[in-house]
């Protein structure tokens, strides 16, 4: 009977602990707001243009995640890949009724989409079961890493575009307005022509 007690008490105390690392854990997540670096899988069906990049981009936030986690926030490469990611959020507060998918999310798709062909190349082609890329691959840090100063400069031309696009549109929309006001003050002084007149 005391055996019994032993080890109900043993996992009374397990429970309780295992409960307190999860609260904590929670607390630390709620108190970051980041999510925590782990092996999370490629999407599927890179190949399906009409599948949304979104999905994509998580990916490669928590890849470039487990890429400061594991390499260091100052390797080669870290910043300008976090630095599109904020990019990729500006461009949201930029344009927040765009129906359209971001550029930028595209963007990082196309380059995630990229090396899983070539990590699929690299697979033993015996092995019949496909095997998708994770977020904490040695050799896509090395990608990312390698690509990150181009695919910085190519997120901050599609900013840039945008707000060049956005400039346009205010003028298109003010010389618009100019002509509508002409137009309503020529009828004005066309009615006042009448009034005077009768």
């Amino acid at each position: 009977m005391k055996t019994n007690i032993s080890i109900v008490n043993g996992c009374v105390l397990c429970l309780s602990t295992l409960c307190f690392a999860l609260n904590l854990a929670a607390k630390t997540l709620e108190y970051t707001g980041d999510a925590v670096p782990g092996a999370h899988p490629l999407p599927e069906e890179c190949e399906n243009p009409f599948v949304e990049s979104r999905p994509f981009f998580e990916f490669y936030e928590a890849t470039i995640a487990s890429m400061a986690v594991e390499r260091g926030a100052e390797s080669k490469g870290v910043a300008e890949l976090f630095a599109v990611s904020e990019l990729a959020e500006d461009l949201v507060d930029l344009v927040p009724n765009n129906a359209e998918e971001s550029p930028i999310d595209r963007l990082v798709r196309s380059q995630i989409c990229h090396y899983q062909e070539v990590f699929e190349k690299k697979r033993d082609p015996r092995v019949k079961t496909k095997v998708a890329a994770t977020s904490n691959d040695s050799e896509l840090h090395d990608h990312l890493s390698k690509i990150a100063p181009q695919l910085f400069k190519d997120s901050i031309k599609i900013v840039e575009s945008v707000l060049m696009k956005q400039a346009k549109d205010d003028k298109v929309r003010e010389d618009f307005r100019r002509k509508m006001a002409n137009v309503k003050k020529a009828r004005r002084l066309g009615r006042a022509k009448i009034d005077d007149s009768l």
